[in-house]
Protein backbone atom coordinates (compact mmCIF):
# COMPACT_ATOMS: atom_id res chain seq x y z
CA UNK A 1 0.00 0.00 0.00
CA UNK A 2 1.31 3.31 -0.44
CA UNK A 3 1.63 5.57 1.88
CA UNK A 4 2.70 9.44 2.14
CA UNK A 5 6.14 9.83 3.13
CA UNK A 6 7.41 12.34 5.88
CA UNK A 7 7.74 15.55 4.04
CA UNK A 8 6.68 14.56 0.88
CA UNK A 9 4.12 17.30 -0.37
CA UNK A 10 0.47 16.24 -1.12
CA UNK A 11 1.04 17.25 -5.22
CA UNK A 12 4.00 14.51 -5.20
CA UNK A 13 1.95 11.62 -3.16
CA UNK A 14 -0.70 12.43 -5.71
CA UNK A 15 1.56 12.40 -8.48
CA UNK A 16 2.92 8.95 -8.00
CA UNK A 17 0.00 7.50 -6.81
CA UNK A 18 -2.03 8.16 -9.69
CA UNK A 19 0.89 6.65 -12.31
CA UNK A 20 0.02 3.83 -9.77
CA UNK A 21 -3.43 4.09 -10.05
CA UNK A 22 -3.52 5.04 -13.69
CA UNK A 23 -1.28 1.33 -14.20
CA UNK A 24 -3.50 -0.53 -12.43
CA UNK A 25 -7.01 0.75 -14.24
CA UNK A 26 -5.27 -0.10 -17.47
CA UNK A 27 -4.14 -4.42 -16.79
CA UNK A 28 -6.97 -4.54 -13.93
CA UNK A 29 -10.13 -2.91 -15.95
CA UNK A 30 -11.76 -0.82 -13.95
CA UNK A 31 -10.88 0.80 -10.30
CA UNK A 32 -13.44 3.43 -9.06
CA UNK A 33 -12.87 7.03 -8.00
CA UNK A 34 -14.04 6.32 -4.53
CA UNK A 35 -11.98 3.51 -4.19
CA UNK A 36 -8.81 5.31 -4.76
CA UNK A 37 -10.11 8.18 -2.64
CA UNK A 38 -10.68 5.77 0.55
CA UNK A 39 -7.30 4.61 0.23
CA UNK A 40 -5.68 8.25 -0.32
CA UNK A 41 -7.41 9.26 2.55
CA UNK A 42 -6.38 6.12 4.91
CA UNK A 43 -2.64 6.44 3.88
CA UNK A 44 -2.61 9.97 4.84
CA UNK A 45 0.15 10.95 7.45
CA UNK A 46 -1.23 11.53 11.55
CA UNK A 47 -0.85 15.34 10.80
CA UNK A 48 -3.77 15.18 8.38
CA UNK A 49 -6.25 13.70 10.72
CA UNK A 50 -8.42 16.27 11.28
CA UNK A 51 -8.76 16.82 7.86
CA UNK A 52 -9.29 13.70 6.37
CA UNK A 53 -12.30 12.81 9.31
CA UNK A 54 -13.53 16.34 7.97
CA UNK A 55 -13.52 15.31 4.62
CA UNK A 56 -15.16 12.00 5.36
CA UNK A 57 -17.66 13.06 7.54
CA UNK A 58 -18.63 16.22 5.56
CA UNK A 59 -18.34 14.96 2.00
CA UNK A 60 -20.05 11.93 -0.04
CA UNK A 61 -17.38 10.30 -1.34
CA UNK A 62 -19.27 9.05 -4.19
CA UNK A 63 -19.69 12.64 -5.38
CA UNK A 64 -16.12 13.69 -4.58
CA UNK A 65 -13.67 13.52 -7.20
CA UNK A 66 -10.34 12.99 -6.88
CA UNK A 67 -9.05 16.59 -8.15
CA UNK A 68 -11.49 18.15 -4.82
CA UNK A 69 -9.44 15.51 -2.34
CA UNK A 70 -6.69 17.12 -3.99
CA UNK A 71 -7.45 20.63 -3.62
CA UNK A 72 -8.73 20.05 0.18
CA UNK A 73 -5.65 18.44 1.14
CA UNK A 74 -3.65 21.44 -0.58
CA UNK A 75 -5.35 23.87 1.58
CA UNK A 76 -4.36 22.16 4.56
CA UNK A 77 -0.76 21.79 3.35
CA UNK A 78 -0.55 25.03 2.87
CA UNK A 79 -2.21 25.94 5.54
CA UNK A 80 0.38 23.92 8.10
CA UNK A 81 3.40 25.10 6.03
CA UNK A 82 2.70 28.94 6.71
CA UNK A 83 1.53 27.86 10.85
CA UNK A 84 5.24 26.48 10.26
CA UNK A 85 6.66 29.79 8.96
CA UNK A 86 4.89 31.48 11.83
CA UNK A 87 5.99 29.60 14.67
CA UNK A 88 10.23 29.58 13.05
CA UNK A 89 9.49 33.82 13.14
CA UNK A 90 7.99 34.00 16.57
CA UNK A 91 11.19 31.25 17.68
CA UNK A 92 13.38 33.64 16.02
CA UNK A 93 11.85 36.87 17.40
CA UNK A 94 12.17 35.45 21.01
CA UNK A 95 15.81 34.16 20.42
CA UNK A 96 16.15 37.99 19.52
CA UNK A 97 14.83 39.21 22.73
CA UNK A 98 16.25 37.13 24.86
CA UNK A 99 19.57 38.28 22.99
CA UNK A 100 19.38 41.31 23.61
CA UNK A 101 18.37 40.81 27.23
CA UNK A 102 21.45 39.15 27.92
CA UNK A 103 23.24 42.22 26.02
CA UNK A 104 21.57 44.88 27.87
CA UNK A 105 22.39 42.70 31.82
CA UNK A 106 26.20 42.13 30.73
CA UNK A 107 25.76 45.82 29.95
CA UNK A 108 24.81 46.71 33.57
CA UNK A 109 27.67 44.58 35.00
CA UNK A 110 30.31 46.60 32.88
CA UNK A 111 28.75 49.39 33.87
CA UNK A 112 28.74 48.71 37.34
CA UNK A 113 32.20 47.43 37.55
CA UNK A 114 33.17 50.61 35.38
CA UNK A 115 31.82 52.43 38.47
CA UNK A 116 33.29 50.11 41.33
CA UNK A 117 36.73 50.85 39.54
CA UNK A 118 36.50 54.59 39.40
CA UNK A 119 35.41 54.41 43.22
CA UNK A 120 38.32 52.63 43.59
CA UNK A 121 40.34 55.40 41.51
CA UNK A 122 38.86 57.54 43.78
CA UNK A 123 39.81 56.22 46.80
CA UNK A 124 43.32 55.34 45.86
CA UNK A 125 43.63 58.84 44.85
CA UNK A 126 41.69 60.09 48.20
CA UNK A 127 44.63 58.02 49.92
CA UNK A 128 47.71 59.21 48.04
CA UNK A 129 47.01 62.80 48.77
CA UNK A 130 46.53 61.47 52.68
CA UNK A 131 49.97 60.39 52.68
CA UNK A 132 51.13 63.34 50.87
CA UNK A 133 49.29 65.66 53.18
CA UNK A 134 50.71 63.27 56.14
CA UNK A 135 54.35 63.68 54.34
CA UNK A 136 54.06 67.35 54.19
CA UNK A 137 52.79 67.54 57.70
CA UNK A 138 56.08 65.32 58.50
CA UNK A 139 58.50 67.59 56.76
CA UNK A 140 57.67 70.67 57.94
Amino acid sequence: MLNIKVGESVNEYFGHTLVVVNKLRANKGMMDDVTVIEKILISMTPKFNYVVCSIEESNDLDALTIDELQSSLLVHEQRMKAHVVEEQALENQMQLLEMEMKLKLMNIAVLRKVKLMARMGQMKAIHLAQVKILHLNLVD
